[in-house]
């Protein structure tokens, strides 16, 4: 089911509607490489950033970072990686997921 539509986020998105009892059921950890954050959402896609965090929180589910620090996504201070090597480009895409 690999589309170029669904990259990164929407893949994660497409796993979560196809098991969101089971991760709710669950004790959750979800980490990795999601190459995604709030600053590239787009409003007319129903899998963007924004969306997927809600829906991990309807379940009962949050970023560590976020939930430990109090801060909103989008509202990093730390970056996990500097695109392109370049100190100019901060970018938070990386994520510890729980229950």
């Amino acid at each position: 089911m690999r589309s170029p539509k669904f990259e990164y986020i929407g893949q994660f998105w497409k796993y979560l509607q196809l098991n969101k009892e089971r991760i709710a059921e669950s004790n959750a950890v979800i980490c990795g490489d999601f190459n995604s954050n709030v600053c590239w959402d787009k409003k007319r896609r129903h899998w963007n950033h924004s969306d997927v965090v809600s829906e991990l929180e309807e379940l009962g589910i949050c970023s560590m970072y976020h939930n430990l620090l109090g801060i909103d996504h989008g509202q990093e201070k730390v970056s996990t990686i500097f695109h392109r090597k370049n100190r100019g480009t901060p970018y938070h895409i990386d994520y510890a997921i729980v229950s």
